[in-house]
């Protein structure tokens, strides 16, 4: 989904909304359960729940998702790391 945002100064500002992934098996556990199972901050998964990088769903004023979604991500993550960069002479 893409928002336009019109400004007065004839300044117009694109921006993409994207939403969460749909959690569609598992058990449900918290954030703060997906922390201490995978390591990473509850304020970063929270960052990730918000970007859609991790199938994440809010419930009221918590966000839940699986063990399923936090090892995905994580063998993602893992898949995607860089090695040491080259530098230049």
């Amino acid at each position: 989904m893409t928002i336009v945002v019109l400004r007065p100064s004839g300044y117009n500002r694109v921006e993409a909304k994207k939403e969460a992934l749909p959690i569609d098996q598992g058990e449900l556990i918290t954030l703060r359960e997906a922390a201490e199972i995978s390591g990473l901050s509850h304020s970063h998964l929270r960052n990730l729940a918000r970007s859609g990088k991790l199938k994440a769903k809010k419930l009221g004023t918590d966000w839940t998702t699986t063990r399923e979604a936090v090892a995905g991500y994580l063998k993602d993550f893992e898949a995607r790391k860089r090695g040491p960069r080259k530098t230049r002479h």
